[in-house]
């Protein structure tokens, strides 16, 4: 999320639909929340719906994609009752790549992601670059592949005229896939902590996917 709170609630979904031809990756994405949060002494409420176009390259052990953005985003003040309408467009920039280390059993890779987003109203603008680094190992078990793996990210915040987000944060993700032939379910949590201040919000991820 681009809104920097205190304490947070957020809950939402969304659906993604891709398309494989031969090494190039394209499709769509749509995420909605609905948000309850708090800062201070004030309280907000709302709703928030992005739409991602993908485009991408995908080999064996690397990926490469590029993902325009839009976001609308409605808050309501709880204590004033004035209501806060935004509309942002943005762009995610990200690449993998896969590697093994020695003889140990498992893979990991390192992911590096850039984000640049801007407000239409008020021209508020903000960019920020991330670095993740994760191991994961499959296990065969009654028919079926789990996969847990865990990560840790550094993500540093190089502009953001708001002044709302934290300027660098830590964050650990701990998650288990279960894969058959034509679908995988994933669920995990991460923590993400600031590095300038007390801050620290926890996430938690469930998804479905299915191979037509």
């Amino acid at each position: 999320s681009y809104l920097s709170v205190d304490k947070a609630k957020n809950i939402g979904g969304g659906v993604s639909i891709f398309n494989n031809y031969d090494e190039t990756v394209y499709g769509i994405n749509f995420n909605s929340y609905k948000m309850n949060s708090s800062k201070e002494d004030e309280r907000f409420s709302g709703n928030k719906h992005q739409i991602n176009l993908i485009f991408g390259i995908q080999k064996e052990d690397e990926r490469l994609y590029i993902s325009p953005i839009y976001m609308k985003q409605t808050l309501k003040n709880k204590s004033s009752l004035k209501n806060l309408k935004k509309e942002y467009i943005g762009l995610t920039a990200a690449y993998r790549q896969d590697f093994y280390l020695y003889d140990l059993e498992g893979k990991f890779s390192y992911d590096l992601e850039f984000n640049a987003i801007r407000e239409n109203k008020e021209k508020e603008r903000k960019t920020d670059g991330k670095i993740s680094l994760k191991y994961q190992n499959e296990y065969e078990i009654y028919n079926m592949t789990l996969v847990p793996s865990i990560e840790t990210s550094y993500k540093y915040t190089f502009k953001d005229s708001s002044k709302k987000e934290d300027k660098e944060k830590l964050g650990i993700k701990i998650g288990v896939t279960a894969k058959k032939e034509t679908f995988e379910v994933f669920l995990g949590g991460e923590v993400r902590k600031s590095l300038n201040n007390r801050n620290c919000e926890n996430v938690y991820t469930t998804s479905f996917k299915y191979k037509f």
